[in-house]
C-alpha cells in the first residue's frame, strides 16, 4: 500500500532544492527518503552553471542593498545641519551639531559612580564650556577636536554648560588642526526670554569676556576670577600702602604746623617775675632789652614759622585732596570684587547694604565696622594657618577689603574734620590731641591689617 506524501515530505523536499542551490560544489541530490544519488558528470557542471549565476546574482542584490544604505546614510550626514558656536542658544532640547577643539579640561570630580569634569572648547567663532560625564572625562584631552551630534545648551548647577545629555554623542575627529577664539564665552552670557517669544532666549549682557570656572592649571590652581578678585586685592592692598605713606607725611605736617603756631602765639617773659628782674638787672645790656621788648622772637624766626605755618597748612589740605581719591579708587575695587562674586555666586549681598561713608563720631560708623567684622569672622578671615592665608577664597578677600577700607575711610574722616580745625585759634590742648590722634590712628586696627598684608606673597 502506497503511503500518501504528508505537507512536510514537500517541505523536506523544497530543503533539499535550497541546499542543492545555496551550495555550488554539490554533486548529489536527495530523494524523499533520504538516499544520496550521485549525479552525472554533465549534470553536475550544469548545476554548477546555475549555482554561479544564482551566487552572482545573490551578490547584485547584496550590493545594491548595501549601496542603497550607504547612501541613506550619507544623505542623513548632508541634511544634519552644523552650527557655529557663536549662533548657540540655550534650549531643552537636544538640538545642536556642532565641532569645536577643546582647549582646557579640569579635574575630574565624583558624582555618585560617575565622572564629572567641565572643559573649555572653541571654535573660530565663540567659546564654551563643555560638561563631560562619565567614559568622556577620559576620551578626551585637550587639542582634540570634537564632533557634537543632539547635544543640548542649557543650566546645569548654576552653570550654562554645552553637553551631549542622553540623547547625544561626542566623538573625536580629529587634534590640532582647527582655528578658535577664546572670547566671546557662550556661557558666561546672561540670558533672558525672548519677549517675542518667550519659548527662546536671548542675549542679555555680557557676565565676563573669559571663562571664570576654567582656566587653572597645576601651577596656578585658582581660576580666572579668582585671579582677577586677587588682583583686585592687591591694588586694593597698593592704595592701602598710599593712604599710609601719606598719612606719615601728614602727620608731620601738622607737628610742623604746631610747632609753628606755638612759636607765634608764644607769651613774652613775664618780667614781674622776682627770678626774672633780678636777671634782667644784672644783664641789663641794650641787647637783652632789644630781646625782652620784641617778646623774646628774633625777626627772622618768626618770618620762618609764618612761612611754616602756612606751607605746613597747605601740604595739610593737599593731603586731603590726594586720601579722598585714593579712597575713592579703594571703594571702585571693593565695588568691582563685590559684584564680580555677587554676579557670580550671589553672595556679599552684606557688604552693599553698609554705608561706610557715614559722619565721625556717628554711632551707625562703630555698629557698621562691628557688623563688618563679625561677618568676616564668620567667614573665616582670622587667618592663622599659612593655607588659610593662602587660599582662593574670593570672599575671604572680599570682607577683608570691606573692612580695611571701614577702617581707612573713618581714618580719613578723621583726618579731614582735624584739617578743617586748623586755625590761628585753636587752643593749644586740642591741637597737641589733634597731634596724637594722627599719629595713634585709631580706626586701624593693626591685627587685621597684617592678616590682609600676609595674604600677599
Amino acid at each position: 500500500m502506497k503511503r500518501k506524501r504528508k505537507g512536510s515530505d514537500y517541505i523536506g523536499s523544497s530543503r533539499s532544492l535550497l541546499l542543492l542551490f545555496s551550495h555550488p560544489s554539490t554533486t548529489a541530490t536527495t530523494t524523499t527518503t533520504g538516499h544520496r544519488i550521485p549525479l552525472s558528470p554533465a549534470a553536475a557542471a550544469a548545476t554548477s552553471d546555475r549555482n554561479q549565476a544564482f551566487s552572482h546574482s545573490e551578490q547584485e542584490i547584496l550590493n545594491s542593498f548595501n549601496g542603497a544604505a550607504a547612501l541613506t546614510k550619507s544623505k542623513n550626514k548632508m541634511t544634519t545641519t552644523m552650527i557655529l558656536l557663536k549662533d548657540i542658544v540655550p534650549s531643552a532640547q537636544n538640538n545642536i551639531n556642532t565641532k569645536f577643539i577643546v582647549l582646557e579640561k579640569g579635574n575630574a570630580t565624583l558624582e555618585g559612580q560617575n565622572k564629572l569634569c567641565m572643559a573649555l572648547v572653541a571654535d573660530e567663532t565663540a567659546a564654551v564650556h563643555v560638561q563631560l560625564w562619565g567614559d568622556e572625562c577620559n576620551a578626551f584631552e585637550g587639542g582634540d577636536i570634537i564632533q557634537l551630534t543632539n547635544g543640548i545648551f542649557s543650566y546645569q548647577r548654576n552653570h550654562l554648560v554645552l553637553r551631549s545629555g542622553k540623547r547625544g554623542k561626542m566623538e573625536k575627529v580629529g587634534e590640532f588642526t582647527m582655528a578658535y577664539v577664546e572670547t566671546p564665552n557662550m556661557s558666561e552670557i546672561h540670558w533672558i526670554p525672548d519677549p517675542m517669544n518667550t519659548s527662546k532666549y536671548i542675549q542679555h549682557q555680557v557676565i565676563s569676556v573669559h571663562s571664570r570656572i576654567m582656566g587653572s592649571t597645576e601651577d596656578n590652581p585658582v581660576s580666572h576670577l579668582d585671579q582677577e578678585i586677587f588682583h583686585k586685592f592687591r591694588d586694593f592692598m597698593t592704595g592701602i600702602t598710599k593712604i599710609d605713606e601719606l598719612g606719615n607725611v601728614g602727620s608731620k605736617q601738622l607737628s610742623g604746623f604746631q610747632q609753628a603756631l606755638e612759636f607765634i602765639r608764644r607769651p613774652p617773659i613775664d618780667t614781674n617775675s622776682i627770678l626774672v628782674g633780678k636777671i634782667m638787672e644784672a644783664n641789663g645790656t641794650d641787647r637783652v632789652k632789644s630781646y625782652v621788648n620784641s617778646g623774646c622772637k628774633k625777626p627772622n624766626d618768626s618770618v620762618k614759622n609764618v612761612t611754616n605755618l602756612c606751607s605746613c597748612k597747605r601740604g595739610l589740605l593737599n593731603h586731603i585732596s590726594e586720601a579722598k581719591v585714593i579712597i575713592n579708587e579703594l571703594e571702585g575695587l571693593l565695588g568691582d570684587v563685590t559684584s564680580a562674586i555677587q554676579s557670580t555666586h550671589g553672595k556679599l549681598s552684606t557688604f552693599s547694604d553698609i554705608e561706610f561713608g557715614v559722619e565721625l563720631n556717628d554711632q551707625a560708623a562703630s555698629d557698621d565696622l562691628e557688623e563688618i567684622v563679625g561677618f568676616s569672622h564668620s567667614q573665616n578671615t582670622d587667618c592663622t594657618n599659612t593655607e588659610e592665608k593662602k587660599s582662593s577664597d574670593v570672599t575671604h578677600f572680599a570682607s577683608l577689603m570691606a573692612i580695611l577700607y571701614g577702617m581707612v575711610k573713618q581714618d580719613y574722616l578723621m583726618q579731614e574734620k582735624i584739617v578743617s580745625a586748623l586755625d590761628l585759634k585753636v587752643p593749644s590742648e586740642e591741637l597737641q590731641s589733634f597731634c596724637e590722634m594722627w599719629s595713634w590712628r585709631p580706626f586701624i586696627d593693626d591685627d587685621i591689617m597684617h592678616q590682609a598684608w600676609k595674604l600677599i606673597p
